[in-house]
């Protein structure tokens, strides 16, 4: 996951005070929309002004604490609520331009990246891009990469760090070809005239 900074989401409680402020008689319902059974749920919150029968916005949120850290694990429907209202909320038009999330929901996803394996389409196209690279950093990646467990043993993060760093690698080689094939050009362009 990319560097993110707090300042630039809102808490859901600070959302929250903002609608109460501009709404002090509208409502805020949450309820289970579905429940799984096994401590898993998707909670649906509704926004209303006052005197509104219909919902200014709605939010939902997953709540399920199998893998998770912090209130989603401890307590993964009041966590789902609170990021149901703070999605219904930002639906409304209560979060800053581009910041959909809630500081909440970003710091449970840096979390999730820093802890949960990589996934399918990482691995995929660390793959693939490990066929591209020339052998000498091929080389590099895989002592490294055996170091780490291999792909699989690399977190979210590690993947995304070394998709980006093998992207680069094949970039700055293409470049380099590129400048090669056109300097050879011009010394054959040079010869022949």
């Amino acid at each position: 996951m990319a560097a993110w900074n707090p300042k630039d989401y809102q808490t859901v409680d600070q959302r929250l005070r903002e609608w109460w402020r501009d709404h002090p008689e509208g409502r805020v319902e949450t309820e289970i929309d579905r429940d799984y059974g096994d401590q898993r749920w998707v909670v649906v919150a509704r926004v209303y002004r006052a005197g509104e029968g219909t919902p200014r916005a709605t939010g939902l949120a997953y709540g399920d604490p199998q893998g998770s850290k912090g209130a989603q694990a401890t307590n993964p429907l009041e966590d789902a609520e609170t990021s149901a209202i703070g999605r219904a909320l930002a639906n409304a038009g209560y979060s800053p331009s581009g910041a959909r999330p809630s500081q909440e929901e970003m710091r449970q996803a840096q979390s999730r990246a820093e802890s949960e394996g990589p996934s399918e389409k990482q691995i995929g196209m660390i793959r693939g891009l490990l066929s591209k690279v020339d052998d000498g950093r091929r080389r590099r990646t895989d002592e490294w990469l055996e170091h780490k467990g291999g792909i699989v043993g690399l977190t979210r993060q590690q993947a995304s760090t070394l998709i980006d760093k093998l992207q680069e690698a094949i970039q700055e080689a293409d470049g380099e070809a590129a400048d090669a094939a056109e300097q050879g050009s011009m010394d054959v362009a040079g010869d022949s005239w």
